[in-house]
């Protein structure tokens, strides 16, 4: 069976961006609505409520953009009448996990999306409603499929930053990191 993950390769026109100021714990914890329940997405899918049978809280891997190569945490899932809940821990023992922290707070990304197999739905009126699916792991993205997939709370104390040169070249990193995410996301709505 093919597994599907829920992201747009292109921004979406009216799509508003993630919450402004979003921030971490200092030991990377956050929480998230990772999938939304009876809500059309702008792949023309919506989950039916109860598809993902998680009713415990349930672990999955955390990744950056779906890259399964580039694990950034891990979170705890369970199902709720809304939707999917997650409760996320970046490993901030890695730089991938460090540069994903970096990013949530600036507000870069704020999206939540899954991979999951569809093991049974039905179209209607030209949408897939999907009534059983196997969750297989969790991503933080620049653009969900569902608008409404978010990260929901990351409080943290500010990154403070003095002008040592490895925190400059830690910043100058992260810039360029954003700028080819940036260049990346063009290329491919182009």
């Amino acid at each position: 069976m093919l597994l599907e993950r829920k992201y747009l390769t292109k921004a979406h026109p009216g799509l508003a961006g993630g919450s402004a100021a979003a921030m971490v714990e200092p030991d990377g914890r956050f929480t998230c609505w990772a999938a939304v329940s009876g809500n059309r997405d702008l792949q023309d899918d919506t989950f039916v409520a109860g598809a993902f049978g998680i009713s415990t809280p349930t672990r999955f891997p955390l990744l950056a953009h779906h890259q399964d190569h580039v694990p950034i945490g891990i979170i705890d899932v369970s199902e709720e009448a809304y939707g999917l809940r997650g409760h996320g821990r970046l490993n901030l023992d890695v730089q991938a996990g460090r540069e994903m922290r970096a990013l949530v707070m600036q507000g870069a990304v704020t999206g939540v999306s899954v991979g999951f197999r569809t093991t049974k739905a039905f179209h209607r009126n030209g949408v897939r409603h999907i009534t059983n699916a196997e969750l297989r792991e969790c991503s933080l993205v620049v653009f969900p499929a569902n608008p409404l997939a978010r990260v929901t709370s990351m409080k943290a104390a500010p990154l403070s930053f003095s002008s040592s040169s490895s925190e400059e070249a830690d910043l100058a990193r992260i810039s360029d990191l954003i700028r080819e995410m940036t260049r990346a996301i063009r290329g491919r709505a182009a």
